[in-house]
């Protein structure tokens, strides 16, 4: 049986790694593009992330690319490459966006050589996944300068099952989105990889208990790489 994480503080049943990942691979909840204009929270991952100025970037769990295509937008002169486990979303990109993109998960991360991309990135991608030790390792490890995350993050981690919405004096109690984790980012990637975290911005996306704990996290594990975004100096909010 599959140890649990030592962060993992919920009870995790070892079948969800299988059915966490086959929600994803035909889902079509997000669609190719932003059709209502780029919100502001995908804006300042873009934004961040160019501003580092890498020369080759990955996107871990794409989708259909989206988030590459605005990247590329904001800083065309790097090399990008997207990963994502849904076939039919990474086809849609591919004839929508001209990207680099291919159908894949953690095993396509462990066959890639270390420092493969100067910046490798997650938008709400690992909070799907119960456990992420294992593609943190291997992001951290072919991250030549920096990884950057944008997830559902809180030292009290686990699956989350419920979402507390409050309406006036009514709270009201939903289920969660399939298969949402809260993971302990700052743990993961710099006590058990030894990487730096150069920016830690509390960024909700939205007013509810859950969505409130979305948080743009950078980090390095070279102190000759040590930067913070130019997108983050005005926006930091970090809370403890």
């Amino acid at each position: 049986m599959r140890p649990i994480d030592t962060i993992v503080t919920n009870p995790i049943d070892d079948r969800e790694v299988g059915e966490a990942k086959n929600v994803y691979v035909g889902a079509e909840e997000q669609t190719p593009d932003y059709d209502s204009g780029v919100p502001p929270y995908a804006r300042f991952v873009a934004e961040a992330i160019a501003s580092l100025k890498p020369s080759s970037v990955l996107e871990f769990g794409c989708n259909a690319g989206r988030n590459l295509d605005l990247l590329r937008s904001l800083h065309p002169a790097a090399r990008y490459q997207g990963v994502d486990v849904n076939p039919l979303s990474v086809e849609r990109g591919k004839k929508r966006y001209g990207l680099d993109l291919m159908v894949s998960d953690e095993a396509w991360l462990r066959s890639q050589p270390s420092d493969s991309f100067d910046v490798a990135f997650t938008v709400s991608v690992i909070d799907h996944l119960p456990y992420p030790e294992e593609p943190l390792r291997h992001l951290v490890r072919i991250s030549r300068h920096n990884l950057v995350l944008f997830e559902l993050a809180h030292d009290r981690v686990g699956l989350a099952t419920h979402n507390m919405y409050q309406t006036g004096d009514e709270a009201k109690l939903v289920p969660v989105y399939r298969n949402s984790y809260i993971h302990d980012y700052r743990h993961e990637c710099e006590k058990k990889f030894g990487c730096i975290c150069t920016a830690d911005i509390r960024f909700p996306i939205g007013t509810d208990n859950l969505l409130d704990l979305y948080r743009l996290l950078v980090f390095t594990k070279r102190w000759d790489s040590y930067s913070v975004p130019q997108a983050a100096v005005f926006k930091m909010n970090p809370i403890a």
